[in-house]
């Protein structure tokens, strides 16, 4: 292999398996991280609602546009806000419990 069909060839980075399936690397993904799931899922049903219920629109087309974007937006963020909020309560409450444990720990001795 000559040195320009090295370049050409991307590498892989160690963490990914080329045996494994695009399902399997979702699976994992969500397992990881389950906001951008919920995020995306919202704003395809928000998206999906709307162009649904175009017709019976009240309002311009371009207001109502602007509409389904910010309500797809909100949602996007409140979930991935909500899910750090989560994640913070759940490590502040963890280091907590682990400190407790440690004070109990200490007086015991």
């Amino acid at each position: 292999m000559t040195d320009s069909e090295k370049r050409i060839i991307p590498r892989m980075r160690l963490e990914e398996d080329p045996n494994e399936g695009m399902l399997a690397r979702l699976k994992a993904k969500v397992k990881k991280d389950p906001a951008v799931v919920l995020g995306m899922t919202g704003w395809t049903g928000i998206v999906g609602y709307a162009l649904y219920n175009v017709r019976n629109r009240k309002t311009p087309l371009g207001l109502y546009l602007i509409h389904t974007r910010v309500a797809a937006q909100v949602f996007a963020m409140g979930s991935m806000v909500s899910v750090v909020c989560y994640k913070i309560f759940q490590h502040s409450t963890k280091t907590s419990h682990q400190k407790e444990l440690s004070d109990i720990g200490s007086k015991s001795t």
